[in-house]
This record gives C-alpha cells, sequence and structure tokens, in this order.
C-alpha cells in the first residue's frame, strides 16, 4: 500500500470532488490512466481511510442557520468536549486550534434558541469562553456531511438526556436530531 498521495492519486481526487459519482472510465479519461489502474489506486485510496465516498448536503435546502463556535475549552475538559462534540449531529466540522481559542465548530442548529441551549448545555459546561458568529450558508464548499438523518436511537449519542432537560422541557430546543422524541422535521 503506497504510503503517500501522489500527483496521480491527486487528479483522482479531484475528478472526484468535481463529481462524486463519476465512473472509472471518465476519471481513466480525465487522468490519462486504464480503468483497472484507477480501480486500484481507489481501492488503495480507500482502505487507506484518504477517500471516503459519502453522501453531502446542500444546507440552502435546508432551513436552519450556520454558526462559527470559537470555544476557549478548560484544560481539563477539552478532550471531554471534543469526544461529546464529534458525534453530536449538529456539529459539521470541529478542530483544534492554536491561539485564544482551541476549538472551533461549525454547527448547523434549527434556529437560535436551538444554537442558545446547544451553547449552554453542550459547551458551555467545558468552556472558559466561546465566540459565536452566525453565518450563512457556506458559500464553498456547496455540500457538506451532515449527520442529522440517522435512525432515531434511544439515547443521544454524546450521553446527554434531552428530555429531561431544561431547554427541551421549555420548548427552547427540540431535542436532539438523533433522538427519539425530537420535535424538528421528521
Amino acid at each position: 500500500m503506497r504510503a503517500k498521495v501522489d500527483a496521480i492519486d491527486k487528479r483522482i481526487l479531484s475528478a472526484l470532488s468535481k463529481d462524486g459519482r463519476m465512473t472509472l472510465q471518465n476519471i481513466a479519461a480525465e487522468v490519462e490512466l486504464s480503468s483497472i489502474s484507477v480501480a486500484k489506486r481507489l481501492e488503495v485510496l480507500l482502505d487507506s481511510g484518504t477517500l471516503k465516498i459519502e453522501g453531502l448536503v446542500d444546507l440552502r435546502k435546508l432551513d436552519g442557520i450556520v454558526a462559527h463556535v470559537s470555544i476557549e475549552a478548560a484544560a481539563d475538559g477539552k478532550r471531554a468536549l471534543l469526544d461529546e462534540l464529534k458525534e453530536c449531529p449538529r456539529v459539521l466540522w470541529l478542530m483544534e486550534t492554536t491561539g485564544g481559542f482551541n476549538l472551533i465548530a461549525i454547527l448547523w442548529c434549527e434556529d437560535n434558541n436551538v444554537l442558545s441551549a446547544f451553547i449552554e448545555k453542550c459547551v458551555r459546561p467545558h468552556a472558559n469562553r466561546c465566540e459565536i458568529n452566525i453565518g450563512s450558508t457556506p458559500e464553498t464548499p456547496s455540500h457538506v456531511p451532515v449527520k442529522l438523518f440517522k435512525k432515531r436511537l434511544d439515547e443521544s449519542p454524546c450521553g446527554k438526556d434531552c428530555k429531561n432537560c431544561e431547554f427541551f422541557i421549555s420548548e427552547k430546543c427540540l431535542g436532539c436530531p438523533a433522538v427519539q422524541g425530537y420535535r424538528g422535521q421528521k
């Protein structure tokens, strides 16, 4: 198995990034290789975890808001927060950073009330401070992976009890999209 992505692999990845449903024959024509060579390279890229093929969603087609949340997580709570957020269906993107904030999360929420409840219940208990910027849907990339439409679970992926949360009870939050009892779109 190749350890590094070479120039041909990058051309294959580029072709797929334009159209993830491109046929082997079309990729082969674009990168000037045989279909068999492209298939072998794709297998290595997939097996190594370099490439993952998944459906992407245009957030402009969904009702809701997108927020950029900069978080200064407490040193003793950073790992717990990362573990919690990486499983959350509202989190589109999550990364550790340097500087004044040590985490950045891009979130999709149904409305400002849900965003506020999410920040208060899920982020603030682990954070010294956070800064929230609400923006438009992304200009680029136009389509992103979304974890909102999973089969409804008995409990949330992060382990929180949404049914007994004060925000859910007061109807300020719709609950977790992954859990039975979610009040958002079915």
